[in-house]
């Protein structure tokens, strides 16, 4: 689905002879040959998948001549260590990385894969963020309901220079800064900027906006509010 920023729905296109095993997140990026779309159909809530896959095609102009749109190429990715369930997608801006974050682990891992690489990788861990909220095991016990996942990642995107690192979790978004080297293991001691949630009942997508000057969150369930934060 193509939406406003309005949420008003522009465009609904098929993704033609594809399974959808658990898609969960969606990236933008163009790094010279036009916007592309890449789809991570990453999700395993039963942490049982040998390997996830991310989809790429061209991003349609709108209106859309076609409404069925074919996939130009997919990579199928293993984690090093064992199947993870994954929300959080993001594109570098301007390298050929793509990053994927845990969702149950603790803490979460970030994973690159590489888009200039084989169309079957085995993803490399950069980082455990280990500067991201968790609960307590005080909480853990005394928290009920949803109130126990809110520290969870489920979504991300990096930022149109490609040096912030947004992640939102249920509660919260955490800012990272892009270490000098580059996004590394340095990444592990690294300390996030909290941003609080405006009341979002299952915030799970993030987003710039194509220069950069707002981010949008949006929940999953209907209908669908949109939060915007402008960043300057």
């Amino acid at each position: 689905f193509a939406l406003g920023t309005g949420g008003v729905l522009r465009a609904d296109l098929a993704i033609a002879a594809v399974r959808n095993h658990d898609w969960e997140d969606l990236a933008v990026y163009d790094h010279g040959n036009g916007p592309q779309l890449a789809i991570a159909d990453v999700g395993d809530n039963a942490g049982v998948r040998e390997t996830v896959q991310i989809l790429i095609l061209p991003e349609p102009l709108l209106p859309a001549a076609d409404s069925t749109l074919e996939v130009q190429r997919t990579l199928t990715l293993t984690y090093p260590d064992e199947p993870h369930d994954v929300e959080s997608l993001a594109i570098d801006p301007q390298l050929p990385h793509g990053y994927l974050l845990t969702k149950r682990t603790k803490p979460p891992r970030l994973y690159r894969f590489d888009l200039d690489g084989d169309d079957h990788q085995t993803l490399q861990l950069v980082a455990p963020l280990d500067g991201m909220p968790q609960l307590s095991e005080a909480e853990l016990q005394s928290e009920q309901g949803f109130k126990r996942y809110r520290h969870q990642p489920t979504g991300m995107d990096l930022s149109c220079d490609g040096q912030q690192l947004w992640v939102l979790t249920y509660g919260s978004i955490q800012r990272y800064q892009r270490p000098p080297d580059g996004w590394n293991g340095a990444l592990s001691s690294a300390a996030p900027r909290s941003l609080a949630l405006l009341p979002l009942p299952q915030a799970e997508s993030i987003a710039f906006d194509r220069d950069c000057q707002f981010v949008y969150v949006l929940s999953e369930l209907s209908p669908v509010p949109i939060v915007r934060y402008r960043l300057h």
